[in-house]
């Protein structure tokens, strides 16, 4: 049995040009279903943040001299429901860190202060056992007389 590659060549060619024209033919536009959610009675709630956009535009005169005009365009960027879940992710993550930083140096901190309150524990020991001993010394001596 012989395979004619033409054949499955241009048979696919065709299921692929077909199947391109039938999805842009019948498929409907985002702009339908916004349409269909306004007629429903639907409120369109989203605000986009605006943000300034400094533009830079280079000018070459005729005298070759070149003029650099900058200027600054409010622009509305509206965010998809990805990005701004990105976004805040991004930020707690961020928080996260922060806690963590915070919290290691916290300890670090609480180390180094018990270092040196822990300095003078021989002070202690040696004072709490030379107590008692001059105590009985004086108490033995006074207490002949």
């Amino acid at each position: 049995m012989k395979i004619d590659f033409n054949k499955i060549f241009i048979m696919s060619c065709m299921f692929i040009i077909w199947g391109t024209m039938l999805i842009l033919l019948f498929s409907c536009s985002p702009e339908y279903h916004f349409n269909r959610f306004q007629k429903k009675g639907g409120k369109v709630e989203c605000k986009g943040d605006t943000v300034i956009r400094e533009i830079t535009t280079t000018i070459k005169g005729k005298d070759g001299r070149i003029d650099t005009v900058r200027e600054k365009v409010p622009y509305i960027e509206y965010l998809t429901r990805w990005e701004t879940k990105w976004k805040y992710k991004i930020q707690r993550d961020s928080i996260d860190v922060i806690k963590y930083q915070t919290k290691w140096k916290t300890k670090e901190v609480i180390k180094t202060k018990r270092i040196e309150e822990d300095s003078l524990w021989w002070f202690w020991y040696i004072l709490g056992i030379a107590t008692p001993i001059a105590l009985y010394l004086l108490i033995v001596r006074f207490a002949r007389i």
